[in-house]
């Protein structure tokens, strides 16, 4: 596994500010992008949260927001944090309709296949 040590600490992504935690989920111009195709958050807000265990607790606690679209939140937050690593060692950058598109994608094929392990096969009845 390669590893790359950051020097200056500057975002890899947007160069324009310290890499840190809220940077990548919230503030960074890229992460903007993303959170609006996604669609997840209304377009005239800009999503900002201190933790991603922050987000969530609002989620579910005060805007009592759906299973589905805290399924679909946490997915495209691992898929920003995903496509960070990668281009932190030198992969190259998706954008942000890529981003949305294969974590949403991602958790459309799980769920499939959750749904076709928890129906029971002709084959495993019993007669």
């Amino acid at each position: 596994m390669r590893r790359k040590v950051l020097l200056d600490g500057q975002c890899e992504v947007c160069h324009t500010d310290v890499e840190s935690l809220s940077h990548i989920f919230w503030d960074c111009a890229f992460v903007h992008e993303v959170w609006d195709v996604s669609k997840l958050f209304p377009s005239n807000s800009r999503v900002h949260f201190h933790s991603f265990m922050d987000m969530l607790w609002y989620g579910v606690m005060e805007a009592d927001w759906e299973q589905t679209k805290i399924e679909r939140i946490v997915m495209v937050a691992w898929a920003i944090w995903n496509n960070w690593n990668k281009i932190r060692v030198g992969g190259t950058k998706k954008s942000s309709q890529q981003v949305v598109y294969s974590a949403l994608d991602f958790l459309a094929k799980f769920q499939e296949g959750v749904c076709a392990a928890s129906v029971p096969s002709s084959s495993n009845q019993t007669h």
